[in-house]
């Protein structure tokens, strides 16, 4: 590999030293690129039309943000999203619902903030080590000796880089799960990676799908027994706290330090806060019994002018490395069978992403990835709402239900007037003085009292997207943040972890009418957070907030259900990664009771053993996560057909199993009984009364038990094209403007994502002159409006061509700009 400008170069797998120039300690890696920008820094949901907004008017359009690697780059300009899905619309929560919902509401942007430079993955066309089919069985040697062919390609190709002038900077190598390298690149250096035909994507950001713990003074149990011979679950979330897991946790390694001290990194801005979604995780795994292995690839980080946890979908891949090989020596018989990704970036169901591609390399060494589906609520038919790296294929994407620990609850006084609130995240101060209220949180209005807020318990009127209205508040200084939502039909969320620098408070209903009528400037006191009333919540109701299927690939996501909510070692917090969590331990205790079965073999068998309860499948998959009995499995394990094909799947027994099958949906099953045979796989048919898109579930019954559950989803006779807006020409005829896709925010959000889009120069006759774009195309790309600049004198009088595929779409949608 060449030196010199390139900077640090790391092999993503722990046996790589690392080198010189690391990031700051908890702080933000070097600088990376993104695919998206806008002025200021990354649009939040915090804008007009947030969660509760969306509940109480009319829709309205928007574009989400997003941008392509795009040849000799000059100018990006996007809207990011601004916003994200509603409360499920046929979710009723019960009349007993507590002012919170533990589960956050998330909703951010995935893309990557504006800058000089973009962080890119470039992938190789040779298949990483685990996505050949022989990976398992090729022996230590042989895989070292493939890996070390790997490395050679790959250290050739950068060098040719650099030798053309291409500077690669924050260099991370990957070879075992998905074989290219990460780097940041100056804008100005992309069109010499598209002169060597390179697969190059942008990176994404993926946040911790579980909310802030809250302090509370009761803790978990930890359980000692059986640890000593049992393989560990890896946790790719934010930093560990070994020492709050009672020997629990097994040697980890950091994805973002590049070191082997995965324990939780702190704020970078200097306030006294740590990461704490990690230590929750793992906590929940520790008290179940099992040991952990920390892998740390999000951590607190500066980010348009504030600080939040989030990470990239390199240092997810890098997290995977590890897992497969975590002592790093290019021999993965010590890989982890279960690996639980506690992050995930909202609405980028994609299911050929290098982080999806990834997924499929851990399971060809040996390791399930098991991930939360999101946080981001219901969509509208057509549309998803679930995430990545939950969309993949061969992942096993997890919602949750509402969990059997509510939200934590204090006591707020306020000027002599004591009300009930919530506790939504951190701890609250024991007293302060208030300020507020205030309903307007862009960032203009919080710049013009900002002296009013700094230190002061701020009073917010719950008008819009709550979560993101207590970040903004927070970062604007505030001592602490309480939410207060006159319409108590809802709960409020909970805020996703390392988002508010702040603790927030929630109160709803008659109590918020009473805070927003205080006078500001009075004396506020919280007593100590407490865990709210047990039996306020069922385990059998889909929360209010996580995501729904299908995924923007096509495909039936989620895949399975579990409670959302726990008591962990840092406090009470919810989200679908803690449901993943409990899904994790459930996958662990099959793969040492069955540790023949491979990681394909280990999904298809807890997706059969999920148990409806009635739970709409394109929020619950098969249903709630249960310990697999009856010895029925799935071929497919879930499955998806075209609109006048049947969907096929083939039911398996361990032994003789008489059942009954019935399908949600209005579908019809055939046959609708059989007896099920050891070794005579039985193949059913499902069909719709009439064409349509239907997210459904086949259930097989033996009595009055379900034995098995598929989840299933027939794809519509017609994809809608991907839309695409009128392109503008500005800057002499240099500049191409034009927007990609749709995004519509209400009780049912509408994503509209593209596929692929290709940028031509074309001549008179329509003859391709130049591609703009890289091989094969900008990849997995969320709404937004794109521009491109050209230098000066290239165009030559062509005329620019934009083609665009929606996921399936089989035409492109195309325009043309002279």
């Amino acid at each position: 590999m060449a030196e010199g400008d390139e900077g640090r170069h790391t092999d993503a797998a722990a046996g790589g030293e690392p080198a010189p120039g690391g990031a700051a300690p908890g702080g933000k890696p070097p600088a990376a690129g993104g695919e998206a920008a806008a002025p200021g820094g990354p649009a939040l949901p915090g804008g007009p039309g947030g969660l509760l907004a969306r509940l109480r008017r009319a829709p309205k359009a928007v574009l989400a943000g997003g941008a392509v690697v795009l040849v000799a780059l000059v100018v990006l300009v996007v809207a990011l999203l601004s916003g994200g899905a509603g409360p499920l619309p046929d979710v009723t929560p019960p009349k007993a619902a507590s002012l919170a919902d533990p589960v956050p509401y998330d909703g951010r942007s995935p893309i990557q903030a504006r800058s000089g430079e973009q962080r890119v993955l470039v992938e190789f066309d040779r298949p990483a080590l685990g996505k050949r089919e022989n990976a398992r069985t090729m022996g230590a040697e042989a895989q070292r000796d493939y890996v070390d062919e790997l490395k050679r390609e790959a250290t050739t190709t950068r060098s040719a880089l650099q030798a053309n002038g291409v500077v690669l900077r924050d260099v991370v190598a990957f070879y075992r799960v998905w074989n290219g390298f990460a780097a940041t690149v100056r804008t100005r250096d992309l069109p010499k990676l598209a002169a060597r035909r390179l697969n190059v994507r942008t990176v994404r950001r993926a946040y911790p799908a579980s909310g802030e713990p809250v302090s509370v003074p009761d803790k978990p149990s930890l359980k000692r027994a059986g640890l000593g011979g049992q393989a560990p679950i890896a946790v790719l979330d934010t930093g560990v706290d070994a020492g709050a897991l009672a020997g629990h946790a097994d040697p980890g390694y950091d994805a973002v330090e590049r070191d082997r001290d995965p324990a939780p990194g702190t704020d970078p801005s200097g306030e006294k806060r740590k990461e704490t979604s990690g230590t929750a995780l793992a906590s929940i795994l520790a008290a179940a019994g099992e040991r952990v292995m920390p892998i740390r690839v999000a951590s607190l980080r500066a980010d348009g002018g504030t600080v939040t946890a989030e990470t990239t979908t390199d240092q997810i891949i890098a997290g995977l490395e590890h897992a497969v090989d975590p002592n790093g020596d290019r021999d993965t018989s010590d890989h982890v069978p279960v690996a639980l990704v506690g992050v995930n970036a909202p609405y980028a169901g994609f299911s050929d992403t290098p982080e999806a591609q990834a997924v499929e390399g851990a399971a060809g060494l040996g390791t399930l990835t098991i991930a939360p589906a999101g946080n981001e609520g219901a969509a509208k038919p057509g549309s998803g709402t679930v995430g990545s790296p939950a969309s993949a294929p061969q992942a096993l994407a997890v919602g949750a239900l509402a969990g059997p620990e509510p939200a934590a609850r204090t006591e707020l006084d306020a000027d002599g007037t004591k009300l009930d609130a919530a506790m939504l995240a951190g701890t609250p101060p024991r007293d302060g003085t208030t300020a507020g209220p205030i309903d307007d949180t862009s960032a203009e209005a919080l710049t013009a009292v900002a002296t009013r807020l700094r230190g002061k318990v701020v009073i917010v009127k719950a008008n819009e997207n709550p979560a993101a209205q207590a970040a903004a508040v927070a970062a604007a200084g505030a001592r602490a943040v309480v939410l207060a939502m006159t319409d108590d039909g809802e709960p409020l969320p909970a805020i996703s972890a390392g988002r508010a620098a702040a603790p927030v408070i929630g109160v709803t209903g008659e109590a918020a009418e009473a805070l927003l009528d205080a006078e500001p400037g009075k004396p506020i006191t919280f007593g100590t957070p407490k865990r709210g009333p047990r039996g306020e919540t069922e385990t059998t109701r889909a929360s209010t907030f996580t995501a729904q299927g299908p995924s923007a690939g096509g495909l039936p996501k989620p895949d399975l259900a579990a409670p959302g909510s726990a008591l962990t070692a840092v406090g009470v917090s919810g989200g679908t990664a803690v449901a993943a969590a409990n899904v994790a331990i459930q996958a662990a205790r099959l793969s040492r009771a069955r540790p023949e079965l491979t990681p394909e073999q280990l999904r298809a068998t807890l997706i059969a053993a999920g148990q409806p309860h009635d739970l709409p499948p394109d929020r619950a998959g098969a249903g709630v996560v249960a310990e697999p009995t009856s010895g029925v499995t799935a071929d497919p394990p879930t499955a998806e057909s075209g609109p006048l094909d049947p969907v096929t799947i083939e039911l398996n027994a361990a032994n003789t199993t008489p059942v009954t099958l019935t399908a949600t949906g209005g579908a019809v099953p055939t046959p609708n009984a059989l007896t099920l045979t050891p070794g005579a796989p039985a193949a059913i048919n499902i069909r719709l009364p009439k064409p349509g898109t239907t997210t459904g579930r086949l259930e097989a019954r033996n009595g009055n038990a379900v034995v098995a559950s598929v989840p299933w989803l027939i794809h519509p006779d017609d994809v809608e094209p991907i839309a695409v807006g009128e392109p503008k020409i500005d800057r002499g005829g240099r500049r191409v403007r034009f927007t990609l896709g749709r995004f519509q925010r209400g009780p049912q959000t509408e994503v509209q994502v593209a596929e692929k889009l290709i940028l031509d120069l074309v001549d008179g006759d329509g003859k391709p002159r130049r591609t703009l774009t890289f091989r094969g195309g900008a990849r997995e790309l969320m709404p937004a409006e794109y521009a491109y600049t050209l230098p000066a004198g290239t165009r030559d009088g062509l005329t620019f061509r934009i083609r665009a595929w929606a996921p399936n779409q089989d035409e492109p949608t195309t325009r043309t700009a002279r």
